[in-house]
């Protein structure tokens, strides 16, 4: 075994052929990652699919826990949409191997399962009531915005100009969605728009940049901001609904965080590193 968590051991096999395939898939393929070639190290490499080997650990036995399976009818669903997108099944295999090194079946195990069980066992705890996991509820909210995006050299003026006219008729009264309706039209063909109309569904704090933030955190459902003033221009804030729940992430980093881990190989565990650069972050 390359690593034991909470008693669960982790394959020695597995931990080499992951790190074979990131590496070929880095090496290869730089610009599927936005990254340079060489520019992640062994150790980069072995401490990300550490990570990931030891989240799947723990993740199944979370979903164990909670009497979550992932069913044959959900891979089969998954494969023939995954099918779907290459022109037949021969060029799919085809892919998996010179991107991953993977056959079809290998992929559908390493990859698809426990991303399907990921997937489910996140949707049981952000919709659970139960207050097990009331340590880990976040607020959120969901917004809508529309951003006068600021020119080089406009130091605000046109385009503020603009924002603060659109903004006055929502006060006045017209519909936020309206006037949104309105600046779409008139940028669409546009090579450049100078407004985004942008639809940010649900987000919770961390996300956005501070001043959309403390905005957006501050106001009351339906409610419509000032402008807003960002780097990126200038932000019309509607407020379309708020709520709190349990989040996942913060579910898993507990969990990772506080999981008995042996390493049974010459590697580091990835959780030191993440803990030494939060604390060069703070």
């Amino acid at each position: 075994a390359a690593a034991t968590v909470d008693g669960t051991e982790i394959p020695y096999a597995d931990y080499v052929k992951q790190v074979s395939t990131l590496k070929k898939f880095y090496a290869e393929h730089p610009e599927l990652v936005n990254q340079s070639p060489g520019q992640y190290s062994d150790k980069d490499i072995a401490n990300q699919v550490m990570t990931r080997l030891m989240v799947n650990t723990l993740v199944a036995r979370e979903a164990r826990k909670f009497n979550l399976a992932v069913t044959g009818e959900e891979l089969t669903a998954t494969r023939e949409e995954i099918l779907g997108r290459f022109p037949n099944e021969d060029d799919a295999r085809t892919q998996l191997e010179q991107l991953y090194g993977w056959t079809l079946e290998e992929y559908m195990e390493k990859v698809i399962r426990p991303g399907l069980r990921e997937e489910k066992l996140a949707k049981f705890i952000e919709d659970s009531t139960d207050d097990a996991f009331a340590a880990y509820r976040v607020d959120e909210v969901s917004a809508e915005h529309l951003l006068f995006l600021t020119p080089a050299g406009d130091e605000g003026g046109k385009i503020k100009t603009r924002a603060q006219s659109s903004l006055s008729k929502i006060k006045k009264g017209k519909p936020f969605a309206d006037v949104a309706a309105e600046i779409v039209a008139a940028e669409k063909d546009k090579e450049e728009p100078a407004v985004l109309m942008e639809d940010l569904e649900w987000f919770g704090k961390g996300v956005m940049v501070p001043a959309f933030e403390d905005a957006a955190f501050a106001m009351e459902v339906d409610a419509i901001s000032d402008l807003v003033t960002t780097d990126y221009g200038y932000h019309i804030i509607h407020v379309k609904d708020k709520r709190s729940r349990p989040s996942y992430p913060k579910y898993m980093d507990d969990t990772i965080m506080a999981a008995k881990v042996r390493m049974l190989i010459r590697a580091e565990d990835p959780r030191e590193a993440r803990s030494a650069a939060a604390a060069t972050a703070s």
